[in-house]
């Protein structure tokens, strides 16, 4: 059986009570990790993750709070008491994915050492990316970034965030990432999802209401919170009954199939 489970999902601001947002994609015999911030690797433990079942990491773009622990990550691979011996595959946008191998290489991260293949691929947006054969997605870029476009000596090309739908054996489930706007929460308006997992920091509760009532979508799932956030999202879930929207909580696994 798929199933989703999520890691963290806290905001950038570091939280005593949860771990920065990402979350796995299970299938039989294959897990996708998405996102590896600060203290990924804990996390990983707080679930009771096994470092080895990771087969595959996907960044969605590079802030701290979504990239800077995979180093340690992989470290954590080697230094296991049966260390890693399978390949790990890490996947990322084009634009991106040379700044995640010179971050790792810097980290003095040595393939070499390792006693494992890291083997790096890259997506496009508006192409479909098969991973295996029951998870692929498809990735639009989202305007999470785009308020840095005007800041001085900064590299346009790597100001990427990405939006993904992601096709899990039979199931539809669109990731927001981190996102500039409310209208990035129509990246995949035609398309009918068995879920919706929305980041809600860089946008307000108003308008995700008003996009669950938009799109077609059987669960709408909240995550990437501060603590603060968090409480007044439940006082306001808790008012409208009839709402399919709900915040996502640390270790939450969700049945794909």
């Amino acid at each position: 059986m798929s199933h989703l489970q999520f890691i963290g999902t806290s905001s950038a601001l570091t939280s005593l009570k949860k771990f920065h947002s990402s979350f796995i994609l299970s299938t039989k015999n294959f897990n996708l990790l998405v996102d590896t911030g600060d203290g990924s690797s804990r996390a990983l433990l707080n679930q009771k993750i096994d470092f080895n079942s990771i087969d595959a990491i996907l960044i969605t773009h590079l802030h701290a709070d979504h990239y800077c622990g995979l180093p340690s990550l992989l470290t954590q691979m080697k230094l296991l008491k049966e260390p890693r011996k399978k390949k790990i595959l890490i996947i990322a946008h084009e634009s991106i994915l040379d700044v995640i191998q010179k971050f790792i290489f810097n980290s003095m991260v040595f393939e070499e050492k390792m006693g494992f293949k890291i083997e790096y691929k890259n997506f496009s947006w508006e192409k479909i990316f098969s991973i295996n054969k029951k998870i692929k997605f498809l990735s639009k870029k989202n305007s999470h970034l785009n308020s840095n476009l005007l800041l001085k000596n900064v590299r346009k090309k790597k100001l990427s965030s990405s939006s993904f739908l992601f096709f899990v054996e039979k199931a539809k489930i669109f990731y927001t990432s981190d996102v500039g706007s409310a209208e990035d929460l129509y990246l995949f308006k035609d398309e009918k999802l068995d879920l919706l997992i929305s980041e809600s920091s860089h946008i307000n509760y108003d308008d995700i209401c008003i996009a669950e009532q938009k799109l077609n979508v059987k669960k709408f799932l909240l995550t990437h919170f501060t603590d603060e956030v968090e409480n007044q999202i439940k006082k306001k879930i808790s008012k409208n009954k009839n709402s399919k929207i709900s915040l996502a909580s640390d270790g939450q696994i969700i049945n794909l199939s």
